[in-house]
């Protein structure tokens, strides 16, 4: 058995910060929305008890320092030796601000377990990603959840809807760190916002057109300003015809709901080549 899994995205569609913690973290008050692009993450046993990484990007270390990597040293931690051949191929852009490093731990955990003779049960499953970052326990599940805590601390939220979300999704191809993003920000910030009017109308499965104008990036303050090519692609996207335009995470990736494939189809071909890599993408749900 050679398990091979995708690793998917996920983009923001709601993310609030409401303090820093003692510790240097975030609390955070997010909504997550798994997407349809993805990474590729093939896992071969192997007799000698080795873990070994390759990867088609070569920008990325293949050592320690990949999460994928760590994922399996949690997993050995946990659960026992492990010998595995993981072989990445990326396609979620790095420094995009759409979790592939999360997705990639997660989906190691996913393949480790797929492989064992005892599989592990969903709460150890739970408990090795958490401690591999705060995304992570999120991709585990997947689909629509609202995201509390650190981003560890998830609930769920089941869709009416019969279709998928469509959105079209640009990364400038610059490179946004998180961390300095935090740093950039200043408490005690104004005006919280709330995402409980759009949680209810996505659970709802309302139309795009009726909650675009409800999503919010507390980060955009800190870094659109910073990043000229994220302000640009933001307005490049609602000039192409998207609903609203919104970046994702920390940057740099920024994402424009659409009402249909149709409907992305003519903003994807309304974007100047110039704005950087664009796909067309949709939603993926879970019961």
């Amino acid at each position: 058995m050679n398990p091979s899994l995708h690793s998917p995205a996920k983009i923001n569609l709601f993310l609030e910060i409401l303090r820093r913690r003692a510790d240097g973290y975030h609390t955070l008050d997010s909504v997550f929305q798994e997407i349809s692009l993805g990474d590729r993450l093939r896992a071969t046993p192997r007799r000698d008890g080795r873990v070994v990484l390759t990867c088609d990007d070569p920008s990325l270390p293949v050592d320690e320092r990949n999460l994928v990597r760590r994922a399996a040293d949690a997993w050995t931690a946990a659960r026992g030796p492990v010998g595995v051949t993981f072989r990445l191929t990326k396609r979620i852009p790095v420094g995009a601000g759409l979790g592939g490093g999360s997705g990639n731990a997660a989906t190691a955990l996913r393949a480790l377990n797929a492989l064992s003779r005892a599989r592990a049960p969903v709460r150890a499953l739970a408990r090795i990603a958490r401690g591999l970052g705060a995304d992570v326990p999120f991709f585990l599940r997947g689909g629509l959840a609202r995201a509390g805590g650190v981003g560890e601390v998830l609930t769920p939220l089941p869709t009416r809807r019969r279709r998928p979300l469509w959105f079209v999704l640009v990364f400038p191809r610059v490179f946004s760190s998180t961390a300095e993003a935090y740093r950039a920000l200043r408490f005690p910030l104004t005006a919280r916002r709330s995402c409980l009017k759009l949680t209810r109308a996505l659970r709802a499965g309302e139309p795009p057109r009726l909650w675009a104008s409800w999503l919010f990036n507390r980060l955009e303050e800190v870094v659109v300003p910073r990043l000229g090519p994220v302000a640009e692609t933001k307005r490049a996207l609602v000039a192409a015809g998207a609903l609203t335009a919104l970046m994702s995470g920390s940057g740099s990736s920024v994402f424009g709901p659409v009402d249909d494939a149709a409907h992305g189809r003519r903003v994807k071909a309304a974007l100047p080549r110039s704005v950087g890599d664009v796909w067309l993408v949709r939603s993926v749900d879970r019961p």
